[in-house]
């Protein structure tokens, strides 16, 4: 039953998220088509004629549009993921949902593995709008393609991919703090919405407080200066990490039974 619950998940969602990344990528794709057509040497000249400059006008519009629906896509992420787990969970569908032959866990699970899958296809999908964006700014300015090449071989591979690792668990608990800022909401008789929005921006205050005093291992942590100037490097980069994978594990499973508790025991659908 889980399986079937978890494929009517990703049904009920699919279409929205393919619309959108297909807008994405065709802006994007257009993009490149338009930086490579329009960047010759002579349209390049300082004394370009009026074609070409319908061409770079053409240009910054694409990025505009490109930029809106790379905004559009992770907007719309965040208000499916809201909305469908309101609906289905503490809404009028609610009724229905409580009344399927499983467990909240896998209704819970469900929704949440449908969230990060779709999560990380939205983020695939603005990498590869950026790496276009990249690309084409390569193109335009005449730089020579193997110089990025260069520069990413001389980055610490090790460290983005526990950053990486550390993302990943920041979705999880992104989406988590989302249900549990919905379901504390739930537990008022009046103004629930209003209610979630309240408890989600003080857990946010909350938990940005002691992100503070947390080593987050991030690109742009207070930890970078020590860590490039630390000659034992593997030995302070386990230490930083560490520390942010344990904080954001602890929140993942904090959240997690914090929804489950009270979708169990403290259910009251109007």
């Amino acid at each position: 039953m889980f399986g079937k619950l978890l494929k009517y998940e990703f049904k009920a969602t699919y279409k929205w998220y393919l619309i959108l990344i297909a807008v994405l990528a065709a802006l994007s794709i257009l993009m490149g088509i338009t930086a490579v057509s329009t960047t010759t040497s002579s349209q390049l000249q300082s004394n370009y004629d009026s074609s070409t400059s319908v061409y770079w006008a053409l240009y910054g519009f694409l990025i505009l549009l490109l930029v809106s629906a790379a905004s559009g896509v992770y907007l719309s992420n965040i208000i499916i993921t809201i909305v469908r787990f309101y609906k289905n969970i503490f809404g009028r569908e609610g009724y229905l949902t409580w009344t399927l032959p499983v467990t909240t866990h896998q209704v819970l699970l469900a929704k949440l593995l449908t969230a990060i899958t779709w999560s990380l296809l939205c983020t695939i999908s603005l990498g590869l709008s950026f790496s276009c964006l990249l690309f084409t700014a390569f193109t335009i300015s005449r730089t020579n393609i193997a110089d990025l090449f260069d520069f990413f071989k001389n980055m610490d591979v090790a460290y983005i991919l526990l950053y990486l690792v550390r993302q990943f668990l920041q979705l999880v608990s992104g989406i988590l703090f989302l249900y549990l800022s919905m379901a504390i909401g739930h537990l008022f008789k009046n103004n629930r919405i209003l209610m979630s929005i309240l408890f989600a921006f003080l857990l946010w205050i909350a938990l940005g407080s002691i992100s503070l005093f947390i080593p987050n291992g991030g690109f742009f942590s207070w930890f970078n200066e020590l860590y490039y100037n630390f000659s034992g490097r593997s030995v302070l980069k386990s230490f930083i990490f560490s520390f942010a994978y344990i904080y954001e594990i602890i929140k993942i499973i904090g959240f997690y039974f914090a929804v489950y508790f009270i979708c169990k025991y403290k259910l009251n659908l109007q």
